[in-house]
């Protein structure tokens, strides 16, 4: 290995010719930035990776080294290997280096100098590879570990947040992106719902037979908002008024969320949220009258629910987003969901 040759002697660093030199009329050296390449155009000095195989008289085995402090043992046992080993033994090599990020066939034949068939070949004869849809491999250990991460990182959300019904897949995904890359991770978390350690619903993945763990002080506040939402009619409460309440330790946006993902609720606004038997009440209402009659007016639906403009104004407009309803004007005429719904 050349030695290098270190940093220039303090009398050509300061751009000041030696005394000798002086004396026969040589320059000296440039000082400041030697001047680059033109814009656009690849600086011809820069250092290009080099191939596995013989470059100036010698014979590369590694274009890409682990960079150490000194040669030990287990370094000379990994360069044994990319020396002589079988290219099944020097691709376990490389693919363990690369974790969880893995190492694609046309990469890990640039760095072992064959054609990437020829490791896809290698790979097929060992069981110690898992192959990810995108083509890159992983050693079965590091496949393991994210495998065991992803139940991990559920688990630890179960464990925080306890009335919740899981962690959505999104904010999962997102979570672990430093550490897996998206098709790792969608390839890990498949590999984990189908081997049972994980269940989903809907977009939250969770842990088997998992669910909400309500302490009972969290419980007898549960059962305190529902009593008061479903108290007054369809004029529901304030959210803000119902909780309130609440003793101090217990998280009101935690019972809210709870509520919702239950499905016991629905929410219309920031301030009203409709208990499940309301809310399916007031669509009742609203088809039976669209059975009668073609449009829908306010004063109408005022008048249908006994409730105020306050409370008509916000539960028209959820109505309208969920097309049990669709506005015309100033009224309103069936929607897509209840037409479909009475075809």
């Amino acid at each position: 290995m050349a030695r290098d040759a270190g940093p220039l002697p303090n009398h050509h660093a300061a751009g000041r010719a030696p005394e000798s030199d002086r004396r026969r009329g040589v320059a000296a050296p440039e000082s400041g930035p030697r001047a680059g390449p033109p814009r656009g155009e690849r600086d011809p000095r820069a250092r290009r990776p080099l191939r596995v195989g013989v470059v100036g008289g010698a014979t590369v085995i590694d274009s890409s080294p682990v960079r150490r402090s000194r040669l030990d043992a287990g370094g000379k046992a990994r360069l044994e290997t990319l020396e002589s080993g079988s290219l099944v033994a020097r691709l376990l090599l490389l693919v363990g280096e690369s974790g969880f990020q893995g190492l694609r066939a046309e990469a890990a034949g640039l760095r072992l100098g064959v054609a990437p068939e020829d490791v896809v070949a290698a790979a097929a004869q060992t069981t110690d590879l898992v192959r990810t849809r995108d083509g890159r491999y992983l050693a079965l250990r590091e496949w393991g570990r994210a495998l065991d991460r992803v139940v991990g990182a559920v688990r630890d959300y179960g464990a925080e947040h306890k009335l919740r019904h899981g962690i959505p897949k999104g904010e999962l995904k997102s979570q672990l992106q430093r550490e897996l890359e998206g098709t790792v991770f969608d390839d890990a978390l498949e590999s984990v719902l189908r081997e049972g350690r994980l269940q989903a619903s809907g977009d939250r993945i969770g842990l088997p037979q998992a669910g909400p763990s309500l302490t009972e002080e969290e419980s007898r506040a549960l059962e305190r908002v529902e009593r008061r939402l479903g108290s007054s009619g369809f004029q529901v409460p304030e959210l803000s008024e119902v909780l309130k309440d609440l003793p101090p330790g217990v998280k009101p946006g935690e019972v809210v969320r709870h509520i919702l993902e239950a499905g016991r609720a629905v929410k219309v606004t920031s301030e009203l949220l409709y208990p499940t038997d309301l809310w399916t009440e007031i669509e009742t209402r609203v088809r039976a009258h669209f059975a009668r009659r073609p449009a829908l007016t306010m004063s109408e639906f005022k008048d249908l629910l006994q409730v105020s403009r306050k409370y008509a104004v916000p539960i028209l407009e959820q109505l309208d987003r969920t097309g049990v309803t669709r506005r015309e004007g100033d009224v309103r005429s069936p929607g897509p969901r209840a037409r479909q719904e009475a075809g």
